[in-house]
């Protein structure tokens, strides 16, 4: 299928619209992770859930790394939900 060739306006908004979508997506994913999160804090620490969800969920690393940034940054603000610290291996 062709596309067909949009004037400067349209493409304008495409490009906003497209950028709307984008935030939506990672925001969704962002909601998704720290629902997770808050049911399996006990069982995972963060690292490793945020890694298996953007392995399962998310194939782009650039948006992927968005992702993890935003969830990171919104647990280091919440007082209320705190990731669990990685277990220490044994020597």
């Amino acid at each position: 299928m062709k596309r067909k060739r949009l004037d400067g306006a349209a493409q304008r908004k495409l490009t906003i619209a497209m950028a709307h979508a984008e935030e939506e997506l990672i925001d969704t994913h962002v909601e998704n992770v720290l629902e997770m999160y808050e049911t399996l804090a006990d069982d995972m620490p963060i690292g490793e859930l945020l890694d298996l969800y953007l392995e399962e969920y998310e194939p782009s690393d650039q948006r992927a790394g968005i992702v993890a940034r935003r969830v990171l940054a919104q647990l280091a603000s919440a007082p209320h939900v705190r990731p669990r610290p990685r277990p220490q291996r044994r020597s």
